[in-house]
């Protein structure tokens, strides 16, 4: 064939040469496009917030460390930048948020003029909502004062795309502890909000919360059982600081002021905090002097309990039941009573029936024979807060009656 002679292709030859043609252009187009590394990797680029509420969202997937940059607080290595000069004093948060659920931007404050002589103000905190929540800083800023803030990676979770905000934040005015507002005459019912509520250095969190609390304080001219019920999450301190208990009941010293902190727990928000005198609930259980044993050998125990106190609307009652011949336990057995009469209090100093039925560790009939001890404790169940006490019963003789 002549040089010349244009080479006829079968279609074999066709297919192959398509296949390597195809091949070579997915390997040119599979090449990887990194994405730039954000503006403000390094400290000297840090972006200027000039004005509040400030918004950004940057990906950060090609972050890194600069010469100097040590890791942040939160173990973070790879970071972005971000300075705010205030022209008033004024407190700010600042939130990031990556849209991940199972990853975190790690926030750090930082004041100072370089890279080298930065001084550490607040490291982040997660958020109320969850572990995997945004992380929020905030602080008190002074007008003037450059303050950095530092977006990083959590722990060696690469940061991805996220949104970073800045808002200035007006905190409640009983945000301190040394403003701590004064609940009134009681009972009280104050209405708050822990919303923008912050933690302020050293505050502790004895009775849970994570972040954000508020401050209030109750007197009483005389000795006096408060109750703080747990429809809040707070904490009760004395007037040395020392933790009285997480809410609840406790009893104060006359003409001595108690510390109520209240803590954005579960979610930050609104909330009602009630205080009131309370009255500790007492009572006693009795076991009637004769009981009935079935053909089944089922014995039905009843009494009485009579009870004194707040919120009470009900009670169980639970009884041991025990047949000895001289001092050596025979049989025992256990009985169970409920009574629960919503919207109406029990511990009203009168007494109220209960009947047990106890099944023995022995089901015949013949075995519960002669005089056998029954000794009541009774749980008094209280409402609306499931606060609940035991009183308890002296053992008593039961003479059993066998159905016939």
């Amino acid at each position: 064939m002549s040089p010349l002679t244009k080479a006829r292709l079968t279609w074999h030859q066709r297919i192959c040469a398509f296949t390597v043609a195809a091949l070579a252009c997915l390997f040119v187009s599979a090449t990887p496009a990194y994405a730039a590394a954000p503006t403000n990797d390094n400290f000297a680029d840090a972006t200027e917030i000039t004005q509040l509420p400030f918004s950004e969202t940057v990906d950060a997937s090609e972050a890194s460390i600069e010469p100097g940059e040590e890791p942040s607080c939160n173990g973070g290595v790879t970071s972005v930048w971000y300075r705010f000069t205030p022209d008033r004093d004024m407190s700010v948060k600042a939130e990031a948020n990556d849209n991940v659920t199972y990853r975190t931007v790690a926030l750090a404050l930082y004041a100072g003029t370089s890279l080298d002589n930065l001084t550490l103000l607040a490291c982040g905190t997660q958020s109320p909502l969850g572990y995997f929540s945004p992380q929020l800083v905030d602080f008190d800023a002074t007008a003037g004062t450059t303050y950095y803030i530092r977006a990083s990676d959590f722990g060696g979770v690469p940061v991805g795309t996220f949104t970073f905000d800045v808002e200035e934040l007006i905190r409640p005015a009983n945000d301190d502890m040394s403003n701590a507002q004064p609940v009134g005459n009681l009972p009280a019912s104050v209405s708050g909000d822990t919303t923008n509520a912050t933690l302020e250095p050293g505050e502790q969190q004895p009775c849970g919360g994570i972040t954000g609390s508020v401050w209030y304080s109750v007197t009483t001219a005389t000795a006096t059982d408060l109750w703080v019920p747990p429809t809040v999450t707070a904490a009760v301190y004395d007037a040395g600081g020392a933790l009285v208990g997480c809410g609840g009941a406790f009893r104060t010293v006359a003409g001595t002021t108690y510390l109520i902190q209240v803590l954005s727990y579960p979610t930050p928000g609104p909330f009602t905090l009630e205080v009131r005198t309370y009255t500790p609930i007492t009572g006693s259980v009795s076991v009637d002097s004769h009981a009935k044993i079935d053909r089944f050998g089922k014995v039905t125990v009843s009494g009485s309990v009579r009870c004194t106190g707040d919120f009470a609307i009900g009670y169980n009652v639970s009884v041991t039941l025990q047949q000895k011949a001289g001092k050596q336990p025979m049989a025992e057995g256990y009985g169970f009573a409920y009574v629960y009469t919503p919207g109406q209090a029990v511990c009203d100093g009168r007494p109220h029936a209960w009947t047990a039925t106890v099944n023995g560790s022995q089901t015949s009939a013949a075995f519960w024979t002669g005089s056998m001890t029954a000794t009541p404790v009774a749980t008094i169940i209280t409402d609306p807060y499931n606060f609940q006490v035991d009183v308890s019963g002296p053992s008593s003789k039961v003479a059993a009656q066998r159905e016939k």
